[in-house]
């Protein structure tokens, strides 16, 4: 969504952007069941091993309680140009939250199999980002863009087997 305001006579525009909040969920990709691999794995059976047959093995770890990562984002930003656009401002805000987000587990090698996915925790980024660019008045027209960013990433809550870890619990300690 966005709303535009512009002034015909000095070339000057305001338009604001990215007014809402976005949700998106990413699919475990059937995580939940041990899927079985029929890829380069033959067996050899006879005296001399002339007879060689297609083989399968579980190509992952079942989980069967992962769920679905979420995410929620909001964003508010605008976009300008003044003196018939040869001033531009850029400023973008936004926080993003993702519950359950999804890491492979770490697991051993002597498993045999690949690790399952698990849902890891949740996260929430934020930040800023203010832009300029000008032209400037010479027989090559050059923009000059200059961009400021901060971003912050807090890892709000770490799953465990046994225990999930909060960053509001680490800070009452």
């Amino acid at each position: 969504m966005s709303l535009l305001w512009r002034q015909r006579t000095t070339g000057c525009f305001l338009k604001l952007r990215k007014l809402g909040t976005e949700w998106k969920s990413v699919d475990a990709g059937y995580q939940h069941l041990s899927t079985i691999s029929f890829t380069n794995i033959d067996y050899t059976f006879g005296k001399d091993k002339s007879v060689i047959t297609n083989g399968a093995y579980p190509d992952i770890l079942a989980n069967p309680n992962i769920t679905w990562e979420k995410s929620e984002q909001t964003d508010l930003g605008f976009d300008s140009r003044f003196f018939s656009g040869k001033l531009g401002l850029t400023f973008d805000y936004y926080i993003k939250r993702t519950r359950d987000w999804l890491v492979q587990a770490p697991i051993l090698d002597t498993a045999g199999t690949n690790a399952p996915y698990i849902n890891g925790g949740d996260a929430r980024n934020s930040g800023i980002e203010l832009s300029r660019t000008g032209t400037t008045k010479s027989v090559t027209s050059l923009t000059v863009p200059i961009l400021i960013l901060h971003i912050i990433r807090i890892v709000t809550r770490i799953a465990n087997t046994r225990v999930s870890y909060t960053a509001e619990a680490k800070r009452a300690e």
